[in-house]
């Protein structure tokens, strides 16, 4: 009779127990579990899976957040940094037949600073200066409001993707054609003893006027 009471009891704590495997155990509760033997167990498996929640929640909170920033963006509350990365700067381009190390003047009005690409020296906003050429190709970029590049013997000038430039001198070169249809505020250009021709000098003429 005692032993259907023991092992009544024991079959009473295993039914009643609130513990059950891996699930709902605090560290400060272990020794009130009624299976000492498991413990150990327990404890392990109780603080992977906190690990496992703990990663699942950082996952949550990771895409939450990218969430959020995406509908920023395309509400229009965050910068707009695709507009800044792809909004092109002002550039000039001019290839001459001099060589490197040789020098070309080039006389420079500008709104801002301005930086040149393939000369040795710093670029100079206001007035002329020489500059000593590291490549052939040299590239002008920054808000230029007047240039001068008179008798460098320039085979190509594009100044297209300067549309604020106002006034353009590049008399004494030899380029065959040159495209000012873009340049809609130019009001004064000085280019002849050059190599413009023709169609090309027809062409410059109708830039001229659109």
């Amino acid at each position: 009779m005692q032993e259907g009471c023991s092992f009544s009891k024991d079959k009473r704590i295993k039914e009643e127990s609130p513990y059950k495997y891996g699930e709902g155990i605090e560290q400060e509760s272990v020794t009130n579990i009624p299976y000492p033997h498991k413990v150990k167990r327990l404890k392990g498996q109780t603080k992977v899976q906190r690990i496992k929640k703990h990663l699942i929640m950082s996952k949550k909170d990771y895409l939450r957040t990218l969430f959020a920033i995406a509908v920023l963006l395309l509400e229009g509350y965050l910068p707009n940094v695709s507009y800044a990365q792809t909004q092109e700067t002002p550039v000039i381009t001019m290839t001459t037949s001099r060589k490197a190390g040789e020098k070309i003047r080039l006389g420079i009005r500008s709104e801002g600073e301005i930086r040149i690409e393939k000369v040795e020296e710093e670029a100079e906003t206001m007035g002329q200066k020489e500059y000593t050429l590291t490549q052939t190709s040299v590239s002008i970029y920054g808000d230029i409001r007047e240039l001068g590049c008179n008798s460098n013997q320039l085979a190509s000038l594009d100044v297209s993707k300067n549309t604020g430039l106002r006034k353009l001198s590049c008399v004494d070169s030899q380029p065959t054609e040159l495209d000012v249809s873009m340049n809609t505020k130019l009001k004064e250009l000085w280019c002849f003893s050059n190599q413009i021709k023709g169609e090309a000098m027809t062409k410059l003429i109708e830039g001229l006027t659109n």
